[in-house]
């Protein structure tokens, strides 16, 4: 009997147990489906996983991804376009997130403005400023090219602040604003025109079939020079002359203003002696022109060539030129002795009386004096090689140039809270200059 009721009682312990389990297990709150969104940035991918709610709650905040240079982070997107989370991480309102999801970051290119400067020269609107705009990884386009009046300059390009050189064209945005090292993509950048002297190369060629054409360069209205240095002989003939034409004989210009190839000219030649004022024997190459075939006019310090002779006594009549087939090996001059004379020309009005002087003979020669300009000496031919008083031992007549530079000012240029694309201009006495036009939100200059 006793073993009965204490069975009884355990059954009844079990029972009263299983009913308070049953109603802890009714209070319990139900448990929210974990949800897994994938955030994808290029190849980058990060999983979160987060009950439904967690993600739908307003608090909850996206990570930012990593913008790309010269972009703007538009939000996570999925796959059919919508926007979930904003750029600001936020969960757009309305849209539930209830499964798992792909969101993708989107980005769009920056816009911004280059803001061309050309200097003290105009557009051809006739503007000094002319403002672009651009997305951000496009190719550069061709930039406005200022008037150039002067034939001898170039537009040597536009460069930014940091020296950076900007190409018509050729390469991305993105290329030029990271290797300028912009930390952020600027809304403007500001580019000046930069100007150069323009160069063309001159190809020499020899013509005959064999010889490697030479090339060198110069300076446009540069002199052509002397091309003696490049002559050739090939023992029975010899470089006559340089043409511009490869089957006839025509001379180029002095200055160089284009490209240009010449064209040896070979004549054949006999070498011969002239007698000197002081008995030497002057050697020269006279060539074949097919005619007859004019003696050098040859020049000797302190004389003055009167003619040539064909015999020692200078007698007879003077030779002044002779069929190529009858040249002699030798001839004789008649000099007389002889002074010079030295002719000035100079800028601005001023003149100085022409001043004769014999071989050997220090000349001082004049000081001009020209307001608002600087006087670098005097020169023949090159302006970079000037002299203020003549060398002892120049002889022959000569032409000088004073070489007047204007002397050049710097003009401050205040904006008054505008903008300008440059603040100093460099102005040579007595230019004449056009000012650039500056900009301000909201006012009319």
């Amino acid at each position: 009997m006793k073993k009965r009721i204490l069975c009884l009682m355990l059954l009844v312990l079990t029972v009263l147990a299983v009913s308070v389990l049953c109603l802890a297990s009714c209070d319990e709150e139900p448990t929210s489906e974990y949800i897994r969104v994938t955030f994808k940035t290029g190849e980058s991918v990060s999983d979160v996983q987060w009950p439904s709610d967690a993600f739908n709650a307003s608090n909850y905040r996206a990570a930012k991804p990593e913008i790309p240079f010269g972009h703007t982070f538009e939000g996570w997107y999925s796959l059919d376009g919508m926007k979930y989370f904003d750029a600001d991480g936020k969960k757009v309102p309305n849209l539930l997130i209830d499964r798992d999801i792909l969101l993708v970051a989107q980005f769009t290119p920056k816009e911004f403005s280059f803001v061309f400067g050309s200097g003290d020269r105009t557009f051809a609107d006739g503007t000094n400023e002319k403002r672009v705009a651009y997305t951000y990884g496009t190719l550069l386009p061709d930039f406005p090219a200022p008037v150039l009046a002067d034939p001898s300059l170039e537009l040597d390009g536009y460069f930014d602040a940091n020296g950076t050189r900007y190409s018509n064209g050729t390469v991305p945005v993105a290329q030029h604003l990271t290797q300028s090292g912009y930390p952020a993509l600027q809304s403007e950048i500001k580019l000046h025109a930069a100007y150069k002297t323009r160069t063309f190369t001159v190809t020499l060629d020899y013509n005959d079939g064999s010889s490697a054409p030479v090339t060198f360069t110069r300076a446009y209205g540069e002199k052509l020079g002397d091309l003696s240095a490049y002559g050739k002989d090939n023992g029975t003939q010899s470089i006559y002359a340089w043409s511009v034409d490869r089957y006839a004989e025509n001379p180029p210009a002095a200055t160089v203003t284009s490209d240009l190839r010449l064209y040896a000219v070979w004549r054949s030649y006999k070498t011969v002696g002239f007698v000197m004022p002081d008995g030497s024997l002057q050697a020269e190459r006279v060539f074949d022109t097919g005619n007859r075939v004019p003696l050098p006019v040859l020049g000797f310090p302190g004389y003055k060539l009167v003619g040539w002779h064909l015999t020692n006594s200078l007698s007879g009549n003077r030779v002044e030129s002779v069929h190529f087939g009858n040249m002699q090996d030798t001839y004789y001059g008649m000099w007389e002795e002889t002074d010079y004379v030295i002719n000035f020309a100079c800028e601005g009005g001023l003149t100085f009386e022409s001043i004769r002087y014999e071989y050997g003979q220090a000349v001082t020669l004049p000081t001009p004096e020209l307001a608002g300009h600087t006087f670098y000496g005097w020169y023949t031919d090159d302006p970079e090689h000037t002299v203020l008083s003549l060398p002892v031992g120049t002889w022959g007549d000569l032409h000088l140039t004073a070489k007047l530079v204007p002397d050049t000012y710097t003009v401050l240029l205040n904006a008054n809270g505008g903008t300008l694309s440059v603040n100093h201009k460099l102005i040579g006495y007595g230019s004449v200059f056009s000012l650039p036009v500056p900009t301000k939100e909201g006012y009319t200059f």
